[in-house]
């Protein structure tokens, strides 16, 4: 993978997103915070927030969830940071958890 070009500015964060490819975002900025402000938003308990996810920037996202679910396949940090694993994306896999879950 090519480095990302140096972006002058200090409250930005340049990640790894996926093969070739990269995030910027504010600092401050996350997936996890995010889902926080939805859940307190519509009045969701942590306990009862699912995420799903596969590459390391999802790594805070599952960690804030009441239930973090990596896909098969996932980067070995994301399957490690998860409560569970789901079949894989190319097999339908959120769609069939979230089938189990209801």
């Amino acid at each position: 993978m090519t480095s990302a070009p140096r972006i002058v500015a200090t409250d930005l964060c340049v990640r790894a997103s996926g093969p070739g490819s990269v995030s910027v975002t504010q600092v401050r900025a996350s997936k996890a915070g995010g889902l926080q402000v939805i859940a307190e938003h519509l009045r969701v308990p942590r306990s009862d927030v699912v995420a799903y996810g596969d590459m390391p920037a999802d790594i805070g996202l599952l960690q804030g969830a009441g239930r973090g679910i990596a896909v098969a396949g996932a980067h070995p940090a994301v399957t490690a940071a998860a409560d569970e694993v789901a079949r894989a994306a190319d097999d339908d896999g959120v769609a069939w958890h979230l089938r189990d879950l209801f």
